[in-house]
């Protein structure tokens, strides 16, 4: 998963623009929006990336940077 990728989405995308995104992915319906990824699967982590990246910003009013390193530690403990 590409920081990059991820970033773009967290300061361009609201939150229910991603919501609608992953709805859509989940129905197999087209996505009106670029996502990285080039299946339905891998552009699901990636709006579930920035879902969970933006609210920790927006709780902790944090850096991405911060964010998504905490990002990485959630997911390498499961």
């Amino acid at each position: 998963m590409e920081s990059r990728e991820l970033e773009r989405l967290v300061e361009t995308l609201l939150v229910s623009d991603l919501e609608k995104a992953e709805q859509k992915l989940i129905e197999a319906k087209d996505v009106d929006m670029v996502l990285p990824g080039t299946t339905p699967g891998e552009k699901l982590s990636y709006i579930a990336a920035a879902k969970w990246i933006g609210n920790k910003i927006r709780q902790e009013k944090c850096e991405f940077r911060a964010a998504y390193e905490a990002y990485l530690e959630v997911i390498k403990e499961k």
